[in-house]
């Protein structure tokens, strides 16, 4: 997992400066995969952080209910 730092230096080279994906990869050693799902997020949202997970119970309700008497 890279930090939101790292990941603002990839998108900082491949959109700002125009450095292909291939460079990027070659340069700071991510998988072009990476730099363009990166490149996609920073589009779609404006940032490179990481998305807000949705909190979910571990065991279903019907399991809660049975273990709490």
């Amino acid at each position: 997992m890279y930090s939101a730092d790292y990941k603002w230096r990839a998108e900082t080279l491949h959109y700002a400066y125009v450095v292909p994906c291939e460079v990027v990869m070659c340069v700071l050693g991510v998988s072009g995969c990476a730099v363009r799902r990166w490149y996609t997020q920073f589009v779609e949202t404006g940032h490179v952080l990481p998305k807000e997970r949705e909190a979910r119970p571990v065991y279903p309700a019907v399991v809660v209910s049975f273990v709490d008497f």
